[in-house]
């Protein structure tokens, strides 16, 4: 069970935030709902939301990635220092997280990392916007600079 913050507000109404593994045990396909959030960038892909933008979507990938790495250090919640989550982000048009599935985390540090995820998510907006759904998703190593 998640313990969602006490100023989460809407997030928690807006937000998911899931494993991998917990998606496909609730029926959630996260392929067929890519279908319907398109990528942000991808190379050579002209049908992307930003295909001219692949600067812009990596600078504001990886901005959000410090800030949840700063958030899970702040609040002690989970040691992610030299270790890799690979995430898939569907946002909402205006930039707001309407779903984050993460791997590589056991089930309590999914939960901690969540509570990082919906404590961003009730003011983050990723940086461009769209008149439509899309996604990001990567493999994020965490560690020192």
């Amino acid at each position: 069970m998640i313990t969602y913050p006490a100023d989460a507000g809407d997030a928690i109404e807006t937000t998911r935030c899931l494993s991998v593994t917990a998606a496909e045990a609730s029926d959630i396909s996260i392929n067929e709902m890519r279908e319907e959030f398109k990528a942000a960038y991808k190379v050579g892909d002209a049908d992307c939301v930003f295909p001219e933008s692949e600067s812009e979507v990596a600078e504001g990938w990886t901005e959000f990635q410090e800030m949840l790495y700063a958030e899970i250090r702040s609040e002690g919640l989970i040691d992610l220092n030299g270790r890799s989550v690979t995430s898939v982000v569907l946002f909402e048009p205006d930039g707001h997280i309407a779903y984050y599935f993460h791997s590589r985390l056991g089930e309590s540090e999914g939960l901690a990392f969540c509570k990082a995820v919906l404590t961003l998510a009730v003011d983050y907006r990723f940086p461009l916007t769209s008149g439509t759904t899309f996604s990001q998703c990567g493999t994020t190593y965490f560690g020192e600079k």
